[in-house]
């Protein structure tokens, strides 16, 4: 991951404050805890994989599924994996824009 880079567009582009670069920076990390390098998953497949691995609806809440990624959630499922899910396409959105390979 482009740490630096990331942190520096999301301030930039998404005019994000510190303590929210700080979050989204930490999001994407916890993620590549557990299934590796996000730029490894933008050259697979642009992460569209990855993404959807971190689907999880409300009908999938009230049915009390498992969520399809294996990072532990403390907390709402449903709200923590969107969270992962936003961090993961600000990451991609990113390297479109900034064509990092």
């Amino acid at each position: 991951m482009k740490t630096e880079q990331f942190a520096q567009w999301l301030k930039e582009t998404k005019k994000y404050k510190k303590n929210v670069i700080q979050s989204r920076v930490s999001n994407c990390h916890r993620v590549e805890k557990y299934y590796a390098d996000l730029d490894a998953h933008y050259r697979k497949d642009g992460g569209r994989h990855l993404s959807t691995s971190f689907s999880y609806s409300t009908r999938d809440e009230r049915e009390k599924r498992l969520t399809l990624h294996v990072v532990p959630i403390n907390g709402n499922l449903r709200t923590g994996t969107a969270t992962l899910k936003q961090a993961i396409k600000l990451y991609i959105q990113f390297k479109r824009q900034a064509s990092i390979s």
